[in-house]
């Protein structure tokens, strides 16, 4: 995982009555990481932890894992863990229950984010009195290309036929497909014109552009 290359780094979690210790490193925009080092020689079934961030957590290495070493107890592995949103722990929002064997290390992390914001330029779009522009596509966060679920746009300045987006969290390094469209109420009046457009997420803020297009 980048994070574990990343700049940010600092230890959180220090029991030094059951000897384990938790550090977070993180690098861009949702790329973080937590290493997770069990120093006793007693198992822990269920051992809390505070995370940065929900959703899921993947193990991207347990050291208990007999892939790893001939004396490990697990073979391949918890292969993830889901937040607990409704309490936080360690000075965090959000908390994760693992599995900790003796003398044992875990490192877990989400896939990394995307902050995407959308730009359009609507210079040659005509609209009337409620009308306004959203973004629609392939991604679960713009609808999945159902336009009631689509994302809104802003001018970005009073009067400005230019259109942005608030920062959408995404999956990185993924490809999305995507359109503007144009609504009233709540409902679709019209697409913009040609085929569809594609972009390639990256990890961290980014601003993607386009122009509305019609015939």
């Amino acid at each position: 995982s980048g994070g574990l290359s990343g700049d940010g780094r600092r230890v959180y979690h220090a029991n030094h009555n059951a000897k384990v210790l938790a550090y977070h490193r993180w690098g861009c925009g949702g790329d973080d990481v937590i290493v997770l080092f069990n120093f006793s020689r007693q198992s822990f079934g269920e051992y809390w932890i505070g995370v940065p961030r929900a959703g899921v957590w993947h193990v991207r290495f347990n050291s208990d894992d007999t892939r790893w070493s001939e004396a490990a107890k697990v073979d391949n592995g918890f292969k993830f863990a889901r937040t607990h949103t409704l309490s936080g722990h360690d000075g965090f929002p959000f908390s994760l229950c693992v599995p900790l064997r003796p003398y044992s290390a875990v490192v877990l992390s989400q896939k990394p984010i995307a902050l995407v914001s959308f730009v359009v330029d609507a210079e040659m779009l005509e609209r009337e009195l409620g009308d306004y522009l959203a973004i629609s596509g392939s991604e679960e966060a713009l609808g999945e290309w159902n336009s009631s679920k689509a994302v809104p746009l802003y001018p970005q300045s009073e009067g400005s036929k230019v259109f942005r987006s608030v920062a959408i969290s995404m999956p990185a390094d993924v490809s999305i497909t995507y359109k503007p469209i144009l609504c009233h109420g709540g409902h679709t009046k019209k697409w913009s014109e040609g085929e569809n457009l594609l972009w390639n997420t990256v990890c961290g803020p980014q601003s993607v552009y386009c122009e509305w297009l019609q015939e």
